[in-house]
């Protein structure tokens, strides 16, 4: 099956076995049902499942495939920071907000965030396009101190962006108690901007600072993403990012 690795965490392989009958009609004998969205694609061990009866095919209507984003994160540590060119950091907004007449030069670790681009947004446009931007905020901070936008891509499904967010004044153990969240727009002139899509990536276990908060909810790729960027601080790891169709977030 030829098919991206965000689009599998939607899907589900249907695998049945019969037995073959030539002068007459195939018996079933049974089915298995395997999700992707938490199948280890790494463990290339042998699986046994046990055939099920076959069961109705059901559609999960609240999983809906909106796009992909592709995004480069990097964590780089507050020790490694000062080897980086000055003019890294011209316009970058700092998580932790600063009094005036502090240094501009940023403090701690830094979230580098590479947004890279989108494919097979929805067209909420004529002619089948949209005008697209995303914003970040690192959560549990969703003020204007650390909202990010990139420019607007115009009358593009399939935006290329090579825009980069930076967060400044964050320690190793912030990186766990932080989330990125990402969402897609399409810019509209004379009315509200359109929502297409969104992710969040942190940790996804749930806390943050001892305290159990909704927006603590990445799985999948999100989850995995984040963490791989903890795991290799100073270096960039790249992932393709299924669109969440809703930001709604996970119950306390």
């Amino acid at each position: 099956y030829v098919i991206s690795h965000t689009q599998l965490e939607t899907r589900t392989l249907q695998l049945s076995v019969w037995h073959y009958d030539r002068f007459g009609h195939n018996s079933f004998l049974g089915e298995v049902e395997i999700p992707f969205d938490s199948w280890d694609f790494e463990n290339q061990g042998d699986e046994w499942f046990v055939l099920q009866p076959k069961v109705e095919v059901t559609t999960d209507i609240g999983l809906q495939y909106k796009g992909e984003l592709t995004v480069v994160l990097r964590y780089i540590p507050a020790d490694r920071n000062l080897m980086l060119p000055l003019g890294q950091f011209q316009g970058k907004k700092s998580f932790k907000k600063g009094r005036k007449g502090d240094s501009h030069m940023p403090t701690g670790g830094i979230l580098e965030v590479l947004i890279k681009e989108a494919k097979n947004l929805t067209a909420v446009k004529s002619g089948g396009t949209s005008d697209t931007f995303v914003k970040g905020y690192l959560l549990p901070d969703d003020s204007k101190a650390t909202k990010h936008k990139t420019p607007i891509i115009r009358k593009s499904v399939n935006p290329q962006w090579n825009h980069t967010f930076a967060f400044s004044g964050l320690t190793s153990r912030d990186m766990h108690n932080v989330c990125l969240e990402l969402t897609v727009w399409d810019k509209e002139s004379l009315s509200s901007n359109i929502f297409l899509g969104g992710v969040r990536l942190s940790t996804g276990n749930g806390v943050s600072n001892g305290k159990e908060v909704d927006w603590m909810d990445s799985q999948g790729e999100e989850q995995h993403l984040w963490q791989k960027m903890i795991d290799n601080p100073g270096s960039p790891v790249e992932g393709i990012l299924m669109l969440r169709s809703s930001m709604g977030k996970r119950r306390l």
